[in-house]
């Protein structure tokens, strides 16, 4: 397939070349005919660029250009990808190996971005192998053909893998590292013999100049003598013309000058007819080194002087090509830079208009803003003014009812406390009615006789077993504590000096009982009440003056 697409493209531009004015014509018609901002004019430039790299570089480069700055302008993907890789090709042109470099690396950038696009990635890494090699960087220009003949080999193009095999093998033999380049072109080899597509003879070429670098003339010898007689029926010039300086150089290291002679005149003649001035250079340098070998000076010095006069056409054909690149950058950068000092103005003078548009519609914005901000401010001051009111009502419903519930609760503690004290009162009534009750008891047993004392001293001891004081007294502590949680826990800690029955007195002044009910239910004097409570304030630490009631009711 990619060798039917390879021929299809050389009988394109064959055509192109034979009839040039009329592809030129048609082209221009069909640019004529899009649209300014369709992105179908961006193809038409780029077919325009790749016209005119045949015939005007100039113009090349100028539809070149123009198809970038439209494609960026539209943002047209696919059109960048064709404008990077015509500029990338066209500063090839030009030496400028670093500004194509730059533009293939964008390329392959863009290449997993646009669709279909991805099945160029071995194209464009041998192009960015090229500008490497040119640039002298051989390590990267040969992970850049690595990586090109891997993607060749997922795709199973043959065709392509053997293109990166010979260009790895010419990058290795620049390095130096013949044998390694015998290797890579012994590998492609195999490979072609394994491939029924058309039999290119690059690699055959390429292998024996890798044997004369490795050393092996012989080896190099032979393998140009078996390949002469197919370039010659292909009528190849240009691989003719190196296989023969090949042979050239392979019969001189071998001693044979006159075989060497006869190879040395063939390649000088293919050279002529392929126009290779640096070729034909090489091949009378060998030649005259050959007759210098012979004693032949004569011979040896017109050689060299025809050498020197191609290597001065050579240095001047470079020198006007650089000025001429030189002077073809100097018109392009300062066309560009009039370009960008038109665009900068135009832009500067559509920011004016756009910013004194903007000022007045902010201005149209600021007023009305300013406008509803008042409405709002002062929707919202009537809402927080209602807000307000509610919260004062709803603070208002919260304290009556924070004060219902105290009332409340100090209701349920007045009564607890008095429910408290009638307990109280009535178990300390129960008890002295039972000693009552036991006393007697006592008086009627000693008036009785001796047998008839049994009964009573039952009813004796079961009354008894019913005095139960300190019973009663855990269990009104009991009540106390559910009623004044804590008290005597802070009573102990803040006066730790405070006895059991201190604490019962502090707990009936709690209770609010009197001095006399505090007599009667510890069975007591109210003076013995009084003097009780006087050393229960000195153990409390307060002054004379203040009451001892008043502090036990504010703990």
């Amino acid at each position: 397939m990619k060798a039917l697409l390879v021929f299809v493209q050389l009988l394109v531009a064959g055509a192109t070349l034979a009839q040039p004015a009329a592809t030129l014509a048609r082209l221009h018609r069909r640019l004529a005919a899009t649209a300014p901002t369709d992105t179908s004019r961006v193809r038409m430039l780029d077919s325009l660029a790749i016209a005119y790299q045949q015939v005007q570089f100039d113009s090349a480069w100028t539809y070149a250009t123009r198809a970038y700055e439209l494609a960026q302008s539209l943002n047209d993907q696919r059109g960048l990808f064709g404008a990077y890789k015509q500029l990338g090709i066209l500063n090839g042109i030009r030496g400028n190996d670093e500004a194509s470099l730059r533009l293939f690396l964008a390329q392959l950038r863009l290449a997993d971005k646009v669709p279909g696009k991805a099945r160029f990635k071995p194209a464009i890494l041998s192009n960015i192998a090229h500008s490497y090699f040119s640039l002298g960087r051989y390590d990267q220009a040969l992970a850049m053909l690595h990586q090109a003949r891997r993607l060749d080999e997922l795709a199973r193009d043959t065709v392509g893998v053997l293109s990166g095999l010979g260009n790895i093998a010419e990058v290795q033999m620049t390095q130096g590292q013949a044998h390694l380049a015998l290797q890579t072109i012994t590998q492609a080899l195999a490979l072609r013999r394994r491939y029924s597509g058309p039999r290119d003879w690059t690699l055959d070429v390429q292998m024996a100049s890798a044997l004369l670098r490795a050393g092996r003339p012989a080896a190099a010898r032979d393998t140009c003598l078996a390949i002469l007689p197919h370039l010659q029926r292909g009528r190849l010039i240009d691989h003719l013309a190196h296989t023969y300086n090949c042979l050239l150089k392979a019969y001189h290291q071998l001693g044979q000058p006159a075989a060497a002679e006869q190879a040395g005149q063939a390649a000088l003649a293919y050279a002529r007819q392929a126009g290779q001035l640096s070729l034909q250079r090489d091949v009378l340098e060998t030649l005259a080194e050959l007759a210098a070998d012979q004693q032949n000076f004569a011979a040896a010095y017109r050689r060299r002087q025809q050498a020197g006069r191609l290597t001065d056409s050579l240095t001047r054909a470079s020198n006007a090509k650089t000025v001429q690149d030189l002077q073809f950058r100097y018109e392009t950068e300062r066309k560009e830079a009039q370009i960008r000092a038109l665009a900068q103005e135009a832009r500067s003078r559509r920011w004016q208009v756009v910013l004194w548009s903007g000022v007045a519609v902010l201005g149209l914005v600021a007023a009305a803003l300013l406008y509803r901000s008042k409405r709002l401010q002062n929707k919202v001051f009537r809402q927080r003014e209602q807000l307000l009111e509610q919260q004062r009502e709803q603070s208002e419903a919260r304290r009556q009812l924070q004060e219902a519930a105290r009332a409340a609760l100090q209701l349920q503690l007045d009564s607890n406390q008095r429910e408290l004290a009638s307990a109280t009162l009535y178990a300390q009534q129960k008890t002295k009615l039972l000693e009552d009750l036991t006393a007697r008891l006592e008086a009627l047993a000693r008036r009785v006789p001796e047998p008839q004392r049994e009964p009573v001293a039952d009813m004796k001891k079961a009354i008894r077993q019913h005095l139960q004081v300190g019973d009663d007294w855990e269990k009104v502590t009991l009540h106390f504590e559910k009623i004044h949680p804590q008290f005597f826990e802070q009573l102990r800690q803040q006066h730790p000096s405070l006895t059991p029955n201190d604490l019962k007195q502090c707990a009936y002044l709690k209770l609010n009982l009197t001095n006399k009910d505090i007599a009667n239910l510890l069975n007591i004097e109210p003076n013995s009440v009084k003097i009780a409570h006087y050393r229960i304030k000195k153990k409390l630490g307060l002054p004379e003056e203040s009451n001892l009631r008043d502090y036990i009711l504010s703990v």
